[in-house]
């Protein structure tokens, strides 16, 4: 009997030893704030997330884990999705920080928070994710937190990649579907931030010549990353959000080169990469006029001698058309032959051939216009913010989706600062229509729009 007793303690002991254990906290706050005028309350009747030409949405939870017993070795946060209204695909982002989140919490207000730190890889929603449990993994930030001995901590989530819908989750108030944040004893490794890219580092890009050039992207936060181009090895770490960018030496005009960039986990491997003269096309339907559109016989002339295989051009997506807000990406660079230079500015098209020929070194174009803009539109608001006459001078809002990329800051925000930081050599620049009720400001605001865009 001592033996058969025995055997069972024997076995009753390994099995409990290899069973983890889990232990799952619902926050003990939850909500989300909106960035329509100062933000308004912290709503805590549900969570919202949101990215739009108009405004956004973002949620935010925080956790008090002090009753934790386990030796917590990998965390996931899960919260419920209800509701999507487009059949869209959105990138959320999760980003976590010490501390509660302040029930006072607004918009205007937010940037006071503490120092975001990225907490989750981004995940993909579509409609197909709805009435289910969306999950991150943030093993890695909770260990940190658990390692400083915190035991409350916040996470914010916000739609990092993608626009125009608009996603809604269960918050703690509802009594089936809670938010969770679930610790396990076992070591799950967090799911891979693979190196990303500003969509504008791509394949056939033009960099600029006789400039530093600065290379910018995200991946796990403290890691080493290390870029190799043109016989430059540069070497930098990750900050706590994973955020990286690393400057090259000046450069002679030249190529085709690769580059690759490496991670700890990831490899991106970029070809066909010429250095020469970048310039942005700016303004409105004038700049925006495409190849296509030109006559019959000119396009017919233009396709007699297009075909420059070191001239690049690379566009970035419009926000709206005919009324409608868009939700497209940026088409990437493509080379100049009479097959791809459809979709290209007409002016920009024969403006670079021309320096190409002149020249004699390869050219970029970065298209960023759009047709009825307001001078306006493309400066931002911190120019506005922090120079009182050319704030006196902007033009009223416009309430009609038909004119709202005319009103201040807009297409600033949402088109020019995804390239903004990219090293160019000149700006071209065809607009003034869409403010001739305006005339007797455009100076001002010409010359706040140019001042503003050298400091970017």
């Amino acid at each position: 009997m001592k033996r058969i007793t025995l055997l069972i303690f024997l076995i009753y002991s390994f099995v409990t030893s290899t069973i983890s254990e889990n232990q799952k906290f619902i926050p003990i706050i939850d909500g989300y704030i909106s960035q329509q005028g100062d933000g308004g309350d912290f709503s805590t009747n549900n969570m919202e997330l949101k990215r739009s030409s108009n405004y956004e949405r973002e949620l935010y939870l925080t956790f008090d884990i002090s009753k934790l017993h386990i030796n917590g070795k990998s965390a996931f946060l899960r919260i419920y999705c209800n509701s999507f209204d487009k059949n869209r695909l959105l990138g959320i982002s999760m980003d976590g920080f010490k501390g509660a989140i302040p029930q006072t919490l607004k918009w205007s207000t937010r940037m006071n928070l503490p120092t975001m730190t990225l907490a989750g890889a981004d995940k993909s929603i579509t409609q197909s994710d709805t009435n289910m449990y969306c999950e991150w993994n943030v093993s890695d930030f909770v260990k940190k937190m658990l390692t400083e001995n915190i035991s409350i901590f916040s996470f914010k989530a916000y739609v990092s990649t993608g626009s125009d819908g608009l996603l809604k989750f269960y918050s703690n108030e509802n009594e089936i579907f809670k938010p969770e944040l679930e610790i396990k004893e076992t070591e799950v490794s967090p799911q891979a931030n693979s190196i990303k890219l500003s969509r504008i580092f791509d394949n056939h890009m033009v960099l600029q010549r006789s400039k530093k050039v600065t290379i910018w992207g995200k991946a796990n936060p403290y890691k080493e990353i290390k870029l190799l181009f043109n016989g430059q090895k540069k070497v930098t770490t990750t900050d706590e959000s994973g955020s990286w960018k690393i400057i090259l030496d000046k450069m002679s005009a030249g190529g085709p080169y690769n580059m690759k960039i490496i991670s700890e986990i990831d490899t991106i491997r970029l070809t066909d990469i010429l250095v020469g003269d970048v310039y942005l096309a700016g303004g409105q339907s004038n700049m925006a006029f495409k190849a296509s559109e030109l006559t019959p016989k000119d396009r017919e002339e233009l396709a007699h001698d297009i075909d420059y295989p070191n001239i690049r051009y690379y566009d970035v997506a419009k926000i709206v058309s005919g009324g409608v807000l868009l939700n497209e990406l940026d088409r990437p660079w493509t080379i100049c032959k009479n097959s791809n230079v459809d979709e290209w500015s007409a002016i920009a098209t024969y403006f670079a051939r021309q320096i190409h020929i002149e020249e004699g070194v390869p050219i970029g174009i970065i298209g960023c216009n759009q047709g009825g803009s307001t001078a306006d539109a493309w400066i931002s608001s911190k120019a506005y913010n922090s120079d009182v006459k050319l704030n006196g001078s902007k033009i009223r809002p416009y309430t009609s989706i038909l004119k709202y990329y005319c009103n201040p800051s807009t297409l600033y925000e949402a088109m020019l600062k995804k390239v903004i930081g990219y090293q160019l050599n000149g700006i071209i620049w065809y607009q003034g229509e869409a403010n001739t009720n305006f005339a007797d400001k455009y100076e001002i605001t010409f010359k706040g729009l140019i001042k503003d865009w050298r400091k970017a």
